[in-house]
């Protein structure tokens, strides 16, 4: 007894699974690099927030107890520290090994640590910060230590 209806087996031919492939590599390869850029972004935003905490921390200290501090540029972190007597570690920020920073006092670019004095102006430092291909510059007012933003 045939019934004159051919019975296809389940499932998919080859040229179906390759077509699925191709659009599946098509979108990723279109998605990959906003996302990329995208956590790149999202990394600079938050070490640049840090940054600025950190830098406005060190100042309000400096004035409070008198004593000199600083913020040093180590390999994948930032150090608050203190300087009196014995350097004090006062807060530690980790950061990922793609996060690069250039410290700009006014001429020379350097990663030497930047000092606030008590009850004293300093100067007014230009932080460059990159991650990844994406890059942004903090600048600091001289008396408060707060970023402010230039035209």
């Amino acid at each position: 007894m045939t019934s004159g209806t051919i019975k296809r087996r389940a499932g998919f031919t080859l040229l179906e699974i390759l077509l699925v492939m191709a659009v599946s590599a098509l979108i990723f390869a279109t998605v990959a690099p906003i996302l990329m850029d995208s956590e790149e972004s999202r990394a600079l935003d938050d070490i640049t927030s840090q940054v600025a905490t950190l830098a406005q921390d060190a100042r309000r200290q400096a004035r409070e107890t008198d004593v000199v501090h600083e913020i040093r540029f180590e390999r994948n972190r930032l150090e608050l520290v203190a300087l009196s007597g014995e350097d004090t570690i006062l807060e530690t920020i980790n950061y990922p090994s793609s996060v690069k920073f250039e410290l700009n006092d006014g001429g020379s670019t350097s990663s030497t640590p930047w000092r606030f004095l008590p009850g004293r102006t300093n100067f007014a430092p230009r932080i460059l910060v990159r991650c990844g291909a994406l890059s942004t510059e903090l600048r600091f007012d001289p008396l408060t230590a707060y970023p402010v933003n230039e035209p």
